[in-house]
């Protein structure tokens, strides 16, 4: 009798191990990378590694350039063409799951000859919530956006549906708590914008609709912030008027600098009166409106988008001082360090040993 337990015994446990043992994997590769198995997308069975077609592990085999770009996978099938959904790509320098990655055109930018966007370049809806930029991660040609940060509680998405105006709902949240959204009896969506009184549970978890202050006394602050702001923005007002009339900018494509005698001397790019756009001519004399990416300002002299800042500095890199020669300046704080810049414009922060600090006269750390 003993030895039948023992003999239970060995063979529950020998079961438990193959149990174990065959359990299914929590992630499968994925163009090299391991991928969850909620997350592996099939897109097709086209992949092959023997004869005739000799597909490698990870090479395109669907949807080429696109966010759901998928590849052979043989760790899921030996004929599996598959993707991450869980990948991400780089778009303007931030993460975007793939899921949120939204292709506007896919040959809406060109890295080459004779445009030269650069990465982050707006390209598409300037200033708008869609707002597109030149996102090399996803392909060579591709300009994109991240739906994960767009606001959905905007003008844009109007709310004043008749099924909410039949159920008297007029007034629905924004995304900026300064700010909520109303409709009208004909479902006409309109933003509201409230001076300074923040809407604090504004929407379902206030019922009476309506914008509240964190403190008691709601009416003095209120009217006295009215008086304020009415002051503020008759100045803004008069002031906008003066400096538009005066200041009326001429560097933009209205007055398009693309003419013949520039596109045969080959100058294709130009200054805008904002530090962070340029003016740039296609081979047919067309002008378009480009966005320097965040943190680069356009530099004429240089052709090109260049930092604001030089690690703790500024950026003062100069074409004449460049053009002749001259890459190095003193640093704008210590004396231990200094700034190289290069031909295009670019800066990068330098140190000296801690016995040589930097002779501006020299171009050198020079030892006592």
């Amino acid at each position: 009798m003993m030895y039948f337990h023992i003999a239970s015994i060995l063979v529950l446990l020998v079961d438990a191990v193959t149990v174990e043992a065959s359990a299914p994997p929590e992630t499968q590769i994925i163009n090299g990378y391991d991928c969850p198995v909620s997350d592996v997308v099939v897109v097709d069975y086209n992949c092959d590694e023997g004869y005739p077609h000799f597909d490698p592990e990870g090479v395109v085999c669907a949807n080429d350039g696109q966010p759901d770009e998928g590849y052979c996978s043989y760790d899921i099938s030996p004929y599996a063409c598959a993707y991450c959904r869980s990948s991400k790509k780089s778009i303007k320098g931030l993460d975007c799951p793939i899921s949120d990655v939204v292709v506007v055109d896919d040959h809406g930018c060109d890295q080459g000859d004779p445009h030269f966007d650069p990465e982050g370049v707006v390209c598409a809806n300037d200033g708008q919530p869609d707002e597109a930029y030149c996102s090399y991660d996803i392909s060579p040609t591709s300009c994109a956006y991240c739906s994960k940060n767009i606001c959905h509680k905007t003008c844009d998405y109007n709310p004043c549906t008749p099924e909410a105006i039949a159920a008297g709902k007029f007034f629905f949240e924004h995304c900026e708590k300064y700010k909520y959204r109303q409709c009208d009896a004909f479902g006409i969506h309109n933003r509201y914008e409230t001076p300074h009184i923040p809407c604090y549970g504004y929407g379902a978890n206030n019922p009476n609709h309506s914008c509240t202050h964190k403190t008691d006394d709601t009416s003095r602050l209120y009217f006295s912030t009215m008086i304020k702001n009415a002051f503020s923005l008759l100045f803004l007002v008069v002031t906008l008027v003066v400096v538009q009339a005066t200041n009326k900018c001429t560097k933009t494509c209205d007055n398009n600098p693309c003419t013949p005698e520039a596109i045969a001397a080959g100058k294709f790019f130009f200054e805008h009166c904002k530090k962070r756009k340029y003016l740039q001519c296609d081979a047919f004399g067309q002008c378009f409106t480009k966005k320097c990416p965040k943190g680069t300002v356009w530099k004429q002299e240089f052709g090109t988008c260049v930092e604001k800042k030089c690690g703790m500095c500024r950026n003062a890199c100069k074409f004449k001082d460049v053009d002749a020669g001259n890459y190095y300046r003193k640093h704008c704080k210590f004396d231990s360090m200094y700034q190289v810049c290069d031909d295009y414009g670019g800066c990068e922060e330098k140190g000296c040993p801690s016995d040589a600090p930097w002779d501006n006269v020299k171009k050198e750390c020079v030892h006592f």
